[in-house]
Formats: C-alpha cells, sequence, structure tokens
C-alpha cells in the first residue's frame, strides 16, 4: 500500500598558536588516514566511546489522524517497535513508537504528547548497532573504491539538510482516485479527484501564536449501473485552529476545530481547550460542539465538556511512564448524550512496555429508566510488549474498543481483515532469526455469548534489507473462526529499492469467507497489487497504486494517485 507521507556534527581539533601563524621550519604533517562516511542521519560507531546520541535526529514530515510520518527509515538506524523522542526548543514534548519502515521513511503511532505535535518538529533517537556497522562498512568500502580508482579523490561527506527558518510547516496535495466495479453482470464505479492542504505554524513571526489548518476537497462522480451518473462534491475542515502560549510552553489555549491526543475519545470538537503542562503534572478542559457527522459543518446539536489530570516521569528520566484521569459529558439537543471517564497509561523500559486506554460510561436519566446499569466498561485497549532478549520478543493485549477511527486513504483486503476481526485477547512473538529473517506468530480468542465467540491466528515471516537494492519478501497466513464464519488470509508481497529516491512494491493474496448459516453470504477474493514511491529533492512526493480484486460477486480494479509537496 502506498504511504505518504540531522547530521553528524563537524569537528576540528583546536589550534594552539596564533591565529595564522606557522614556523618555516614546521614540516607540513602528513595526511590523517582516510575514514569511514556515515549518512548524515546516523552516527559513526567508536568501539571506544559511546555514541552521541544528539547526533541522531530525523524530523516530521506529514501528521494524519495519530500517524506520524518521518523523514528517516530503517536505513537510518530505526526499527519496528522503536519508541522516539519528540522534541521542540529542547524540551520533549511527546513519545511515538515506529509501526512501519521503509529505506528512508517510517510511520509511527503516537503513544504520549504533551502538546499538539507539528510538521518539522525534531526526533531523537538512537540507531542500532547493526545498522550503524552495516552504514559504516559500506562507506568504507565506496571511499577504498574511489581511492583506488583515482588516488587523489574523495569521497564527498553527507551533505547537512538545510536548516528550516520558517515558523510554517506543512503539506499541499493532490491526488486521484478511480474505483470500477464490473462485478455480477454489472457495471459501475466512482472517480474522485481530490486536493488537499495541512498546515502547522509555530512562534509566527517570534510570537507565542501557533496555527494549524488541515482540510481536503474532493468531487465524486459516480456511474451507477444500468446508467446514470451522479456527482457530490465537498470539502472538510479536519483542524483549523489558533493556540495562544507562554514562551515556556507551560501554558496553552486553543481555539477553533481541533483534536486532542489525550481527549482521544471525543476526536474532533469546535471550542476552546485549556491546557497546563509542567515537569510532573499536566492538566487541562475544553468546552465545544461537535461538527455535523454527514458534513462535518459546525453543528450545535452535540454539547460537550470536559476535563483531565496527567502525571508523568520527571525530564529525562530513564523509566518513562504517564498516567491521566479525566471525564466528559455531552448533551444532543437538550438530551442526555453520553457521560463518561477515561484513563490512559503507559510505562517504558528499554525491554519493557505496556499501556492502557479504558472508558466507563456513566448512565443517567432515559439510560436508567431503560435498564441500563449506573457504570459499564466499554472501550477497553490494553497491551504489553516484553523483550526477552535481543532478537525475542513477545507481546500481549486485550482490545474491545467499541469504535475505532481509521484514517486511512486507502484500505486492502489485509487491513479489511484485521479491522473486522481484532477484538479480544491476543499473545503474540516476534523473533529476528539473524541480520535478514523475521519471524512473527499470534494467537487471538474472544469471549462472551455463544454467537460472539471466535478464535484467530496468524503466522508470517519476512525477509529484509537483502542486497543493495534492499530486498524483501513477506509472508502471511491468518485464519478467523467463530460459530457462523470462518474466513481465512493469504497474502504476499515485496518491495525494492532501485534508486535512493524509488521505492517499488507488489502485493497479492486470497482471502476466503464461509458462512455457515447463510451460504449466499461466503464469498472467496483474489487480489494483486503494485505501488510506486517516489521522493524527489526531499520535498516532493509521488505515490501511485493498482490493486485489482477478484472474487465471487465482486471484480473491482482501483487506481490510485498522487502529489504532495513539503514545505
Amino acid at each position: 500500500m502506498a504511504w505518504a507521507p540531522s547530521a553528524a556534527a563537524d569537528s576540528s581539533a583546536p589550534g594552539s598558536g596564533a591565529a595564522g601563524i606557522v614556523p618555516a621550519a614546521t614540516p607540513k604533517p602528513a595526511a590523517p588516514a582516510p575514514t569511514p562516511i556515515v549518512p548524515a542521519t546516523v552516527a559513526q560507531p567508536s568501539s571506544s566511546a559511546p555514541r552521541d546520541v544528539k547526533d541522531l535526529v530525523t524530523k516530521i514530515t506529514y501528521i494524519t489522524g495519530t500517524t506520524i510520518y518521518l523523514e528517516s527509515g530503517r536505513e537510518d538506524g530505526l526499527k519496528e517497535g522503536d519508541t522516539l523522542s519528540v522534541r521542540r526548543a529542547d524540551a520533549e514534548i511527546g513519545r511515538i513508537k515506529v509501526t512501519f519502515l521503509s529505506s528512508h521513511r517510517a510511520a509511527c503511532d503516537t503513544i504520549k504528547v504533551a502538546t499538539e505535535l507539528h510538521v518539522g518538529d525534531t526526533i531523537k533517537f538512537v540507531a542500532h548497532d547493526h545498522v550503524l556497522e552495516a552504514a559504516a562498512a559500506k562507506q568504507a568500502q565506496q571511499q577504498k573504491i574511489a581511492l583506488i580508482s583515482s588516488p587523489n579523490a574523495s569521497v564527498p561527506m553527507a551533505r547537512r539538510p538545510k536548516t528550516e527558518a520558517s515558523p510554517v510547516h506543512g503539506r499541499v496535495g493532490a491526488r486521484f482516485l478511480a474505483v470500477q466495479d464490473n462485478g455480477a453482470g454489472t457495471s459501475g464505479g466512482f472517480s474522485q479527484p481530490a486536493l488537499d492542504v495541512l498546515m502547522n505554524g509555530s512562534n509566527m513571526d517570534g510570537v507565542p501564536i501557533d496555527l494549524a489548518l488541515d482540510a481536503r476537497t474532493r468531487r465524486t462522480t459516480t456511474t451507477i449501473s444500468g446508467g446514470g451518473i451522479t456527482t457530490d462534491a465537498s470539502t472538510r475542515i479536519y483542524q483549523a485552529s489558533l493556540a495562544l502560549h507562554d514562551r515556556q510552553g507551560h501554558f496553552r489555549m486553543t481555539i477553533g476545530r481541533q483534536t486532542s491526543p489525550t481527549l482521544a475519545s471525543v476526536s474532533i470538537f469546535d471550542g476552546v481547550l485549556a491546557e497546563y503542562g509542567g515537569p510532573r503534572y499536566s492538566a487541562g478542559l475544553f468546552s465545544g460542539t461537535q461538527p455535523d457527522p454527514v458534513q462535518d459543518n459546525i453543528s450545535s446539536s452535540i454539547f460537550e465538556h470536559g476535563a483531565y489530570v496527567e502525571m508523568h516521569q520527571r525530564p529525562m528520566a530513564v523509566r518513562h511512564w504517564s498516567m491521566a484521569l479525566g471525564g466528559v459529558t455531552s448533551t444532543q439537543d437538550g438530551q442526555v448524550n453520553r457521560d463518561f471517564m477515561f484513563t490512559q497509561g503507559y510505562y517504558q523500559t528499554p525491554n519493557f512496555s505496556a499501556s492502557i486506554n479504558q472508558e466507563i460510561d456513566v448512565n443517567r436519566g432515559w439510560k436508567l429508566a431503560v435498564g441500563e446499569h449506573p457504570l459499564s466498561l466499554t472501550s477497553t485497549f490494553a497491551m504489553v510488549r516484553w523483550q526477552a532478549a535481543k532478537p525475542l520478543s513477545f507481546n500481549l493485549g486485550y482490545d474491545d474498543r467499541r469504535n475505532v477511527r481509521l484514517y486511512r486513504d486507502y484500505i486492502s483486503p489485509v487491513t479489511e481483515f484485521d479491522d473486522l476481526y481484532r477484538s479480544g485477547g491476543w499473545i503474540g512473538m516476534s523473533l529476528e532469526a539473524g541480520p535478514h529473517l523475521r519471524l512473527d506468530s499470534d494467537f487471538r480468542q474472544r469471549a462472551g455469548a455463544p454467537t460472539d465467540r471466535s478464535t484467530a491466528w496468524s503466522s508470517g515471516a519476512q525477509f529484509l534489507r537483502m542486497g543493495i537494492w534492499n530486498l524483501t519478501f513477506r509472508g502471511r497466513y491468518s485464519q478467523y473462526v467463530s460459530s457462523t464464519l470462518i474466513s481465512r488470509l493469504t497474502s504476499f508481497g515485496s518491495s525494492i529499492d532501485p534508486i535512493g529516491f524509488v521505492h517499488l512494491e507488489g502485493a497479492g493474496g486470497t482471502r476466503s469467507s464461509v458462512n455457515t448459516s447463510f451460504a449466499a453470504a461466503s464469498e472467496n477474493v483474489v487480489w494483486i497489487s503494485g505501488d510506486l514511491d517516489l521522493t524527489l529533492a526531499r520535498r516532493w512526493y509521488v505515490n501511485a497504486n493498482v490493486e485489482h480484486d477478484r472474487g465471487s460477486v465482486s471484480n473491482i480494479t482501483q487506481e490510485y494517485a498522487g502529489l504532495s509537496w513539503r514545505f
């Protein structure tokens, strides 16, 4: 699936004499032995001195929903599962976790933030040893070849990225999606050109004011089977806010359409959010309305208010943890809508991490009249990860979230399978059998009434970063079984980076669903897809995807193309 989206410090020995004065009898010193050059985003390893963590930095290039995209990837020293520190003005403002990697790009989930993250924020990380060693060896070999072919030649140093002085960062993009369905003897589909802009501004003109805008517009033309064409155009504003804060970043008031990571259950709201963040504690309160669910227009139907408090570790602590408690109340057209309390927490060490999110509904009014309990647990998510040894890690958790908001622009049969059958408890493991082989497996089970019970398991293998083109192969098999449904998924894929700025990927597989109570609902689907990602001048991104799904009743071709510019 296509997805959109530091330099090591130079040093020189200081002179011990007066500047510009060299004794005539002093012989010219011999040229130093060549040193392997390491890419700018990777610190050079040393057998006698620890790595300098300050040199390992990257930046946020794109933000969508709760997913953060970075301009560094696997070859820059990152690894799936890494937890990274987000910093602004030498202060940590959040932590994110790497979930997907390409050669020089990464997608991350948000773990904890003290304030809203922006494109251009700095990320600090420690590169893994095998990546550093491979980078140093590769650069040493390149320099050796250059010196042999031309003894007077030198290997150019990796260029430093330019310091971005502008307080405004963001992205402007154009996209086109076309879907055609020729299944079951009918023909229909739609085409959808779209434009979007994402912009974040920090400390505008030196004044402690931040701006945020996320707007998307699209025009959908639908061809109805049997004749007829309909057209629909819409523009949606997902974020448009102004934030006032003090220069130290302790106090912040945000006005407009916005989201809050701590208030994730509220999602998007139009209103005011006031927050305070200190070294050990933070707190916030908000009041506003929910947008119209159909067109995302401003609406006065649902009013909501809430507050939270959070406690976290001291700055620069080895163990990272936080615990937040809060509550939200809402009414719809003057009637009780939903009242709930929530808690969010996480704890992390280098080899262990745990997180939990729990909501507790407080039922009153008409809800009690129809038989609801005064308190009910809703939307539970908990996860624990333990790295037992360097190549072996285990994870277990429980997912019973009632509503999961997805921010994907494109859904494949694999993501659709996972989203449908994610509920329940699970246990899994991951084993890195050498530098190029990774094995994963997990088992899930859901309890409850007989019609709700289900089991699922999955197993996969990945061959990673093979050869100079970073060849990658992966395969997976998954099975889901309930009282009325048996579903199986087999998928495969491969990717290659033939040139530094080009990434090619192909995928395919089969998915079968057998409904034991309603045979007509059973279906077998076979799909194949291809992706192209181009990064030009580190600011232009081109994405293209073609997928064809053929099933018992469907025959769908989907084409997607996107062009974006980061500023």
